[in-house]
């Protein structure tokens, strides 16, 4: 594999399990209660926020943007920094008008809990606590982006980790200082947690951004200028819009679960938690590490070496074979997780999360809605490279287009299945479709927003957008997988869940506990995809274990 790649993946790997940990002490603390529905309203902003502007979209953005200029014989980190420093002091007023908003906002994010004023004033004061994460984010991203576009991404892959960290000592805190029949007070330690891991976030990559924009400005390089500085201010928000797709998708979701009984809004913040594991590990990296190689690529106007494996023979662009082998590697990592996700949901839930205060009941609304997010994971994944190669190709109408159909999709299929369910119901006793409505309808929305995206990176290859060295684009541009292989894929994956599902099954039948269960299904799915793409596309392993830089 790749050892950039790797490097994203191991870190990624190391902050997730850490997340992991830090989901499960919220869910032994709090369980799946009004004190819980409350914490999850108040932290959807400072999540969306983190993976939009810590780990997610403006660091894409800047990080694509920074690569270029460093390409160009500029200073890419000090450019990074320059607008991250400008986004954070714009941040400093939105917080504080969040903070005298915060119940104007809450009733926006779960307008069902001003139904429920005492929770609803819980929830207000965890917003108000946490709600200055949003500065530290976009400190922490300008950073990010800066060591991205050197390609240096061991230390940004590490501080999500160090955020959990400190997330998991505030739990502890917690545990030991407050008195469990009073959840608000855990509930106040775990909203601390969070805007303590986000100011850690920052202080840790901040000595080695520093660095990089010394060593700019000790060498020979063309000077940053105020006009390029606001060219890439004037471009974040569109960027932004365009690439928080998803994490808008899960805020639609939350505002229509907020309408459903109690315990399904902290259903889905904890199905979501889970879904972040696959999430960071395998669809973001992906996207992450291709990035600021695009840029470079389109910048120089230079052709890829030619031993990197690819599914077309014929001539191709520098800039489309890397989206390809991206897409393709996202595909193929991204399809049996999901397929193993679902097959594995109730004793992965069992395992992490149903201890303490966390029962069988809500760990039963958690198995359903992780099982209707998990569909959504490989259009996640897919949309990470095609959005770098649309910020590659300074293409920002496209991202924009696909959010927006992929927004009204969810909102139409979210809302048009709660408003079924209960006539369904009445019919055939589907009446539980209420609780999956919202996440089937992300689920649906992300997969219509990656495909828009793939379409419109594919019409900019076609109409010579690239930046590459060939004179034309090809007539077919070939940006995913042929659908002989990606057939291969989608049966190695069904394959995936069959197997994983019996040997849980299995398992269970044995009265085996559901972490044996595990350690099971999961070494059974890997292995039965490996023979899946042996027999179909070994060429995939090609990418897998590519020792290029």
């Amino acid at each position: 594999m790749k050892r950039k790649t790797l490097t994203v993946l191991l870190g990624a790997f190391v902050s997730r399990l850490l997340g992991f940990a830090r989901d499960a002490s919220f869910a032994w603390l709090l369980g799946g209660g009004g004190t819980a529905d409350a914490l999850a309203a108040a932290l959807r902003l400072p999540f969306m926020v983190r993976r939009l502007f810590g780990e997610g979209a403006l660091s894409l953005a800047l990080t694509s943007a920074s690569a270029g200029e460093s390409a160009r014989g500029g200073q890419g980190a000090e450019l990074a920094t320059a607008v991250a420093r400008r986004l954070a002091h714009c941040a400093g007023l939105v917080v504080l008008v969040m903070l005298l908003g915060a119940p104007w906002l809450m009733t926006l994010v779960a307008p069902g809990l001003s139904g429920r004023p005492e929770l609803f004033a819980e929830a207000v004061s965890l917003f108000r606590l946490c709600a200055p994460y949003l500065f530290f984010a976009m400190l922490a991203a300008g950073g990010m982006a800066a060591l991205h576009s050197r390609e240096r991404f061991l230390l940004p892959s590490l501080a999500p980790a160090l955020f959990n960290i400190i997330a998991l000592t505030a739990a502890a805190l917690a545990w030991f200082l407050t008195d469990g029949e009073n959840p608000f007070q855990r509930a106040l330690w775990l909203a601390a947690g969070v805007l303590a891991g986000g100011v850690s976030q920052w202080l840790l990559q901040a000595p080695a951004t520093a660095a990089l924009r010394r060593e700019e400005r000790a060498a020979p390089s063309r000077s940053l200028t105020p006009e390029l500085v606001r060219r890439v201010l004037l471009r974040v928000p569109l960027g932004i819009f365009g690439a928080a797709m998803p994490q808008m998708a899960f805020l639609i979701a939350s505002i229509l679960a907020s309408f459903l009984p109690g315990g399904h809004l902290a259903a889905l913040f904890y199905a979501e938690r889970l879904l972040e594991f696959p999430l960071g590990v395998l669809g973001a990296a992906v996207g992450l590490t291709a990035a600021p190689k695009l840029a470079r690529l389109a910048s120089r106007q230079t052709d890829a070496p030619a031993c990197e494996p690819t599914y077309e023979s014929g001539p191709a662009s520098a800039l489309q074979r890397e989206t390809q082998r991206a897409v393709t590697l996202a595909l193929a990592l991204n399809l049996p997780a999901a397929a193993g996700l679902m097959a594995v949901a109730a004793p992965l839930i069992s395992v992490v999360l149903e201890h303490g205060a966390f029962d069988q009941a809500t760990a039963a609304l958690t198995s359903l809605a992780l099982c209707a997010y998990a569909p959504g994971l490989p259009a996640y994944a897919l949309s990470r490279p095609l959005l770098a190669a649309c910020h590659a190709l300074e293409d920002s109408r496209t991202p924009l287009i696909a959010a927006a159909a992929g927004l009204a999709l969810t909102l139409l299929a979210g809302g048009g299945l709660m408003l079924a369910a209960p006539y369904m119901g009445t019919l055939n006793g589907l009446a539980g479709l209420n609780g999956l409505a919202p996440p089937l309808g992300v689920s649906l929305g992300i997969w219509g927003y990656a495909l828009l995206l793939l379409h419109g990176v594919r019409r900019g290859v076609r109409r010579g957008l690239t930046r590459g060295a060939q004179s034309a684009a090809p007539a077919r541009p070939h940006i995913a997988p042929p659908l002989r292989k990606l057939a291969w894929h989608l049966a190695g994956s069904l394959a995936v869940f069959v197997v994983a599902a019996k040997s849980v099954a299995f398992g269970l039948d044995k009265g085996w506990p559901e972490l044996a269960c595990l350690a099971l299904a999961v070494p059974a799915g890997i292995a039965t995809y490996g023979l899946a793409l042996f027999c179909g596309d070994r060429t995939v392993f090609g990418l897998l274990f590519d020792k290029g830089a």
